[in-house]
C-alpha cells in the first residue's frame, strides 16, 4: 500500500491499497479493506494511478465517482469483490492509456455501457473466435461499431458476429483473417460499412448480403 506525490504540485497522483497478503493466509482477513469506498477520493483530480485490488468490498457496487478520475491511467479493482455492478458508463468517460483491470468481477448486470470498441493498430495477433465470440456476447444489443483493422489477427471471422444487431460498422482490413465470409453478417439489417480487404478471405458474397439495405460501403478487395 502506498500514496504518491508530485514532486511538484504535492498533488496525490497515486494510490495503491492493494491487499498485499492475498496469498498469506493468516493476515489475509486482517488486511482485507471492506465497506463504501469513501466519495471524497473525487476530489483526488490528479490521481493517475489506482489499485483497489484484491478487497473485501462485498454489499457495494463499483462507485460511479471513479468516472470523474479524468486523468487515470492505471485502474485496478480485480478481486475486490464488488456486489451487483450494474453499470460501467462511468468507464466510458475515461481514456485507460495503459490498464484496466476488473477480472474476477461480476459484470453480468452492466452490459450496456459499450457501443464502440476500436483497437486498430495495436499489433494484435492470433484467432479471435473468443474474442468476438464469448467477450461480445454481453454486447448483442449495444455494440455499434467494431473497429480491428491493421493487426495480425487470423483464423475465420466468428459467426457470432451477426448476433449484434445494432452493428453499423465494421471494419476488418489489413488483418490474416481467412476462410468464408459468414452467412451471419448478412442478418445485421442496420450494416452500413463493411470493411474486409486486405485478408485471406474467399471473396464470394453471400447470397443473403442482398437483405443489407442499409449497406453504403463494401471492401473486399485484395483477398485470396
Amino acid at each position: 500500500m502506498g500514496v504518491s506525490y508530485d514532486n511538484v504540485s504535492s498533488n496525490v497522483i497515486r494510490l495503491n491499497l492493494q491487499n498485499q497478503h492475498v496469498w498469506d493466509g493468516d493476515n489475509y482477513s486482517k488486511s482485507l479493506l471492506s465497506g463504501q469506498i469513501i466519495p471524497s477520493l473525487s476530489k483526488l483530480k490528479y490521481l493517475n494511478y489506482l489499485d483497489l485490488s484484491q478487497n473485501n468490498f462485498k454489499g457495494t457496487g463499483t462507485p460511479s465517482f471513479l468516472g470523474s478520475l479524468v486523468n487515470l491511467i492505471y485502474l485496478n479493482l480485480s478481486g475486490a469483490d464488488f456486489d451487483g455492478i450494474e453499470s460501467l458508463r462511468w468507464a466510458s468517460r475515461l481514456s485507460f492509456q495503459e490498464h484496466l483491470d476488473m477480472s474476477g468481477l461480476d459484470l453480468s448486470n452492466s452490459s450496456d455501457w459499450l457501443q464502440e470498441l476500436e483497437l486498430d493498430d495495436n499489433e494484435l495477433a492470433g484467432e479471435v473466435s473468443g474474442f468476438l465470440g464469448n467477450s461480445t456476447q454481453c454486447y448483442d444489443s449495444t455494440l455499434r461499431l467494431i473497429v480491428l483493422d491493421s493487426n495480425q489477427l487470423s483464423g475465420p471471422i466468428p459467426e457470432h458476429v451477426g448476433h449484434l444487431e445494432n452493428l453499423y460498422y465494421l471494419n476488418l482490413t489489413y488483418n490474416k483473417f481467412s476462410g468464408p465470409i459468414p452467412t451471419s453478417i448478412g442478418s445485421l439489417l442496420v450494416l452500413e460499412v463493411l470493411i474486409l480487404d486486405s485478408n485471406i478471405l474467399n471473396e464470394s458474397v453471400p447470397e443473403n448480403f442482398g437483405l443489407l439495405s442499409k449497406l453504403k460501403i463494401l471492401k473486399m478487395s485484395n483477398n485470396a
